[in-house]
């Protein structure tokens, strides 16, 4: 095969969109093999539990529930390797018809696979693609919201502003992932939703989370001293590292149109991340470690205390009255 000078100038120009592809799809399969990793184990731990805890128990600590969303994550993530894998081949395809095509050496300024692939496989790929991703945020902050609830003494209020971030974050999502011609959305939209609600329940869990040890130290409760550290408690219960990675992914895609390693290597990596997120607090919940767990004792216990704290006052006050 002769290779002329404009080849060459064309390979050039596209050799770049290679690399991406390859930093894109380690991060997912990394990502990947540790999130499927540490869902197993708390698969395992949370089984485990069951068996030892009893049906009754374990309808009471939510260990069924946690299993069920444990499974419903290992689905969502095997689907979205699945589709991603079958989206680089298309990718491949489409940048090696470009380089071969003999057109101008400016054809690899964007992504080849995005330009003209409406009514294409990969279109229709790309399609599922995001949906899925749009599916997999949502129902992970559902998770957290869920569980910032449990955290709050299952007090409704606190999850109104979370849950009306979420719903945008899924709505703008799902419309991203239709990607219409007509009315394209920017992707860093939902991202920034996404970041929002994450944040503020980053915020409500760390607040939580404390004023539980503080009162757990005063109280004595037994099970948050000692092996639980505040700082790990709240990255991994509350969904600080999605905050993280959604804010690298904002970033990049804001330098240079997202024409990097770095942006399409957190973009990989954040459709599993999503998932690592709650399946860390997953992990420690079969374990045992996770502050909910606690809650409802801790809460106990401080009842109990302020009224036997009451008692006493009202005793020593009858005491001092004149016909005692």
């Amino acid at each position: 095969m002769t290779v002329t000078p404009a080849f060459s100038a064309a390979f050039d120009s596209c050799w770049k969109w290679v690399l991406f592809l390859i930093a894109k799809k380690i991060g997912q399969s990394l990502l990947y093999a540790l999130s499927m990793a540490l869902l197993s184990f708390g698969i395992f731990t949370l089984h485990r539990r069951r068996r030892i805890s009893g049906p009754s128990a374990s309808t009471s600590d939510n260990t069924t529930l946690w299993l069920g969303c444990s499974y419903i994550l290992a689905m969502l993530s095997t689907l979205q390797l699945i589709i991603a894998f079958l989206d680089l081949s298309l990718s491949l395809r489409i940048l090696e018809r470009t380089l071969g095509d003999r057109q101008a050496v400016g054809s690899c300024s964007r992504a080849p696979w995005l330009a003209n692939n409406a009514g294409t496989a990969f279109h229709d790929v790309d399609v599922v693609q995001w949906f899925l991703f749009a599916v997999d945020v949502t129902f992970a902050d559902a998770i957290f919201i869920y569980r910032c609830y449990l955290l709050w003494d299952r007090n409704i209020r606190i999850i109104i502003a979370p849950g009306v971030l979420l719903f945008g974050t899924a709505i703008t999502g799902i419309i991203d992932s239709l990607q219409l011609e007509s009315d394209p959305m920017d992707q860093r939209v939902p991202l920034i939703l996404g970041i929002l609600t994450n944040a503020l329940l980053v915020a409500l869990s760390t607040w939580r989370i404390v004023s539980i040890r503080r009162a757990a130290a005063v109280l004595g409760v037994q099970g948050l001293q000692g092996r639980y550290g505040t700082v790990l408690a709240v990255v991994a219960e509350s969904g600080a590292l999605y905050v993280v990675t959604a804010l690298v992914i904002v970033i990049a895609r804001s330098i240079d149109d997202g024409q990097s390693v770095v942006y399409y290597a957190a973009l990989g990596a954040a459709t599993h991340i999503v998932n690592i997120v709650p399946t860390l607090a997953i992990v420690r919940s079969g374990l045992g470690y996770s502050t909910e767990a606690h809650v409802n004792s801790a809460s106990l216990r401080q009842k109990t205390a302020i009224a036997d704290e009451r008692a006493d006052e009202l005793e020593d006050s009858v005491e001092k009255l004149p016909y005692a």
